[in-house]
């Protein structure tokens, strides 16, 4: 959990909730590369339910680990995963308040729809392993495929004909 200390009663009760179930591990310190890829390896799914991601750093390292991502179907997380990826979350947007964000004027935040996600985690708690395995492989080949020098490229030079067509 990143900025967990910015709201205490949030904190307290995130930290009572996963102290119930040993299979949660509450996390809001920085860890090392190392640390992070064993997490990823020894995880079932990760969640990442976010109001504005940005570029999705751990969401494409756990994808490439071939972790089942689960995730807000907003900003840099949709680019990596697609719409219509098994993960994407709903969401509602919700405008962004003053003082929450710089620039925060005209600004939107996409609000996860939590039930959607319970729900999409209950599917991967009843995916077989194979199932689980073919839904994180096809995630990473996808992304490999989408964001490869030759994707991009191919993305680039569809871009730039587009733009020069009469």
């Amino acid at each position: 959990l990143s900025n967990l200390g910015k709201n205490r009663q949030y904190a307290a009760k995130i930290t009572a909730l996963a102290a119930a179930d040993a299979r949660i591990t509450v996390c809001d310190t920085p860890l090392s590369k190392e640390a992070l890829a064993s997490k990823y390896h020894e995880s079932q799914v990760y969640l990442s339910l976010h109001r504005s991601e940005g570029l999705g750093y751990t969401i494409a390292e756990a994808m490439l680990a071939r972790v089942p991502v689960i995730a807000t179907a907003w900003s840099g997380s949709l680019d990596l995963m697609g719409s219509a990826a098994f993960g994407a979350v709903e969401f509602d947007l919700i405008p962004v308040n003053q003082n929450e964000y710089i620039g925060w004027q005209e600004q939107y935040w996409a609000m996860p729809n939590v039930a959607h996600a319970a729900q999409l985690l209950r599917q991967v708690k009843y995916m077989s392993q194979q199932e689980r395995d073919n839904l994180a492989q096809n995630a990473a080949m996808r992304l490999r495929r989408q964001f490869h020098i030759d994707g991009l490229a191919r993305l680039y030079e569809e871009t730039f004909a587009a733009l020069l067509r009469p």
